[in-house]
């Protein structure tokens, strides 16, 4: 087994930013992963509690943030946000007015490109570097694995673009759906270990294509009606044991 592909996703909920490596901690916080978020600003912020997606603007309400690419610039502090070649916005996350105007800037556009969509106002959250808005309350590194995207794709009948299931790493040499097996076993990455504790079940953001916003392939009841799944999975949750890097190649072993 090997790492084909990795990846990080700077605002929750919006599409990752392919790299080479990434860093983490022992706890499975990846560095520069959902280190912001757009906070719907009918929820109440509690400074040290962790927040369910619905909290956020997220893909699973509104897939039309898919259009949108993003990418934070630590050195400067700006956070970049695009539509096309043409159209962005970028703020400074130090200055509250750069966060409102980023924030007014994009809920803007949303409602250009469909009126009719049911939006709430929504603020800017997040410091680039405090691990807080991960998808489940213990954090985490999501692997999946190219076979069973493949089988997948083969099942669908359409074209799977990896990044529609929004995780960190992708591995090849296993068979479809062997990863599942590695539940409550362990795997090691350039020589650290990583406990493997659960798969991942999919949601509503899943449905959504990665480049134009639309819901167009019904994966969780592909999932559960075509591959007889109790609840619809792809992909499985990994906690190392200790701080590290992983990059693109490295071998997988299991322990």
């Amino acid at each position: 087994m090997q790492i084909t592909n990795l990846y990080k996703f700077p605002i929750k909920g919006f599409t990752p930013k392919e790299v080479r490596q990434i860093d983490f901690d022992c706890f499975g916080n990846v560095q520069g992963d959902r280190v912001f978020g757009f906070l719907l600003n009918k929820t109440e912020l509690d400074a040290t509690s962790w927040l369910t997606k619905r909290s956020f603007l997220t893909l699973q309400g509104n897939p039309l943030i898919a259009k949108f690419n993003s990418n934070f610039d630590e050195a400067k502090s700006q956070l970049h946000i695009s539509l096309n070649s043409h159209i962005s916005a970028t703020a400074d996350i130090r200055k509250i007015s750069d966060r409102i105007y980023l924030s007014n800037w994009l809920r803007e556009q949303l409602l250009e490109i469909d009126s009719s969509i049911n939006i709430p106002p929504f603020t800017l959250i997040g410091d680039g570097h405090t691990y807080r808005f991960h998808d489940r309350e213990q954090s985490s590194i999501s692997i999946i694995s190219t076979s069973s995207l493949k089988v997948f794709e083969e099942t669908a009948g359409i074209k799977i673009d990896e990044r529609r299931f929004r995780m960190n790493i992708t591995i090849d040499g296993l068979d479809p759906w062997q990863e599942l097996d590695l539940i409550g076993s362990a795997i090691r990455i350039n020589n650290i270990e990583f406990n493997v504790v659960g798969p991942v079940v999919r949601c509503l953001a899943t449905h959504v294509n990665p480049d134009t916003g639309e819901r167009d392939c019904e994966v969780m009841s592909i999932l559960t009606k075509e591959f007889s799944q109790e609840r619809p999975v792809m992909g499985v949750l990994a906690v190392p044991v200790q701080e590290g890097t992983v990059s693109i190649g490295d071998r997988i072993d299991i322990v």
